[in-house]
């Protein structure tokens, strides 16, 4: 399997050829095996048109779903995604949550994207049903879940649901790139709802905290505006 042996090497290009012509073989299983890392190939080249539709082929073609190819509708919701495709990558995302004995860290990306596809078609009560699902497992982007889940709330005019969400973004997690963010998000808020004596408070937390903030010359701006 010189082809797959280049894959891992991140030879994309010079694997390509070998399983085209896998997909020549009589043998079914190499055959399926040659289609598929040829998408998977095409998708990390960043061919995401070429790799859904050659996904999509294979898909079609399998009867059942071979161990192996346990991640085809996570690599359908990706392509999907890619190409914004959002309520597509959404149906593929569920199609594989659907399946057990899933790789918990893969699972919980799943989950992520899954709400990142609701919330771009603006579904975002699913969206906060997806993300609260990787806070709940305390998955690697538990504190990313949060933030949008927040910012999801904002859409549907719930503040104090989104006041709450992205406290715990500044509050429960020890490591996040997101808290200055949040905190720039939740002066905002605050500042929207006429509380000004907290949102003085975000503020200043977000200037003593994070100096070097990129929201730091807007904050300093919206903040200089709350006194007048």
């Amino acid at each position: 399997y010189r082809g797959i042996q280049l894959f891992n090497d991140s030879k994309l290009e010079e694997a390509l050829p070998f399983f085209i012509d896998g997909q020549k073989s009589e043998n079914l299983i190499v055959k399926n095996r040659s289609k598929y890392w040829e998408a998977e190939s095409l998708y990390r080249l960043k061919k995401h048109k070429e790799a859904l539709s050659k996904f999509r082929i294979l898909k079609n073609k399998l009867n059942t779903y071979e161990n192996e190819f346990i991640q085809l509708d996570y690599n359908l919701g990706y392509s999907n995604f890619k190409l914004k495709n959002y309520e597509n990558a959404a149906k593929s995302f569920e199609n594989f949550l659907k399946r057990d004995s899933l790789n918990i860290n893969v699972k919980d990306d799943a989950y992520v994207r899954l709400g990142d596809s609701y919330f771009a078609i603006r579904n975002y009560n699913k969206a906060i049903n997806s993300y609260t699902k990787v806070i709940l497992n305390e998955g690697a982007d538990a504190d990313y879940a949060q933030y949008q889940k927040g910012m999801s709330y904002g859409f549907l005019e719930k503040n104090q649901e989104k006041i709450n969400a992205l406290t715990n973004v500044v509050n429960n997690y020890t490591v996040s790139s997101l808290k200055d963010d949040a905190l720039f998000q939740l002066a905002n808020t605050y500042t929207s709802i006429k509380d000004i004596e907290k949102a003085h408070q975000a503020y200043n937390r977000l200037t003593e905290k994070y100096p070097s903030s990129i929201f730091l010359p807007k904050s300093l701006v919206r903040q200089g505006l709350l006194y007048y």
